[in-house]
């Protein structure tokens, strides 16, 4: 995450999912292992154009995700519409049935998003 993103605060119309798809490896004993990995998407609008989003997982926290952006630095009034999406950092033993997004000012703006199968 780059120093420059904040919280979400100029981001409007904020539309959120997640799913967690499951993958099966082999450990070091060669036994089958089956581990999920969330996946969280976001959809946005913003009144400029030149916006960057990132959709980050809270470390150490399965079910806390940030929606950060950074500002382009100039207002063009030519509306964008951008989406996010981000991964868990390493795989989950147990999936969540929902994770909490925040955004807005000093993150004080939470969405809870159900986690959905991916399919």
């Amino acid at each position: 995450m780059a120093d420059e993103f904040r919280s979400a605060v100029a981001a409007e119309n904020v539309e959120l999912k997640a799913y967690a798809r499951h993958f099966e490896h082999r450990d070091e004993n060669e036994e089958e292992r089956r581990r999920a990995v969330i996946y969280a998407v976001a959809t946005m609008s913003f009144p400029d154009s030149g916006w960057q989003v990132e959709l980050v997982q809270v470390e150490g926290h399965t079910d806390e995700w940030l929606l950060l952006e950074d500002s382009p630095g100039f207002g063009d009034r030519q509306r964008t519409y951008l989406i996010a999406s981000g991964t868990s950092l390493h795989e989950v033993e147990e999936v969540p049935k929902t994770i909490v997004v925040r955004y807005g000012e000093d993150g004080q703006q939470t969405t809870r998003v159900s986690v959905a199968p991916w399919d």
